[in-house]
């Protein structure tokens, strides 16, 4: 389904000048950290929780949801790095 719609011509422009508007304004690490940040503190006390009721570690739980969190503040960050050093979104909308 992407691959015709990414081929037609005037699509792929509007697709890549509206992906270079998110990145530069949306996709940012100053929107989306916090918001990871903000998720993080609403399940540590139930990931500790659940972590009881099933008899494991609860310090090893939150240091894996910890981990997870940090996985998506990297993923912000480089993917959004990658896409912008991609000429033809650097380029969009010129």
């Amino acid at each position: 389904f992407s691959g015709p719609l990414l081929a037609n011509p005037q699509f792929r422009k509007h697709f890549l000048t509206r992906t270079k508007e998110i990145l530069e304004s949306i996709y940012t690490e100053e929107i989306f950290v916090p918001m990871i940040d903000a998720l993080g503190e609403r399940l540590k006390p139930e990931v500790k929780f659940r972590a009881d009721l099933l008899r494991s570690d609860p310090e090893r739980a939150t240091q894996n949801l910890e981990q997870t969190l940090q996985a998506l503040r990297d993923h912000v960050k480089k993917r959004r790095e990658f896409l912008l050093a991609q000429d033809e979104v650097k380029n969009a909308g010129k």
